[in-house]
């Protein structure tokens, strides 16, 4: 749970940030607490394999994707490349010189 906020203080901005970290602390407390009960019916009803599919389908449905991982690698890349040095805050600005 430390991890999950702390990630999303790195990435979101401040104004996104209180929405993001609901939405982690939500699924933190309740997947945990809804996930074997829906396992258990969907076992029961259509084999311990329809568990593991359900998984892999939740997996590619929800997983975020990577596209503003890619846009702040290009970010860094570009800046680095213009000024000579990266050094990256952690709030989406970058400054000159070395960390």
């Amino acid at each position: 749970m430390a991890i999950g906020g702390a990630t999303v203080a790195d990435v979101m901005s401040q104004h996104e940030r209180g929405r993001a970290v609901a939405v982690v602390t939500l699924a933190t407390l309740f997947v945990p607490a809804v996930g074997p009960v829906i396992g258990s019916y969907l076992g029961a009803a259509k084999g311990w394999r329809s568990i593991f599919w359900c998984l892999a389908i939740a997996v590619r449905v929800f997983h975020p994707k990577p596209t503003y991982l890619h846009a702040q690698v290009k970010k860094a890349l570009t800046f680095e490349i213009n000024t000579g040095g990266c050094c990256y805050s952690g709030n989406g600005r970058f400054a000159a010189g070395n960390p």
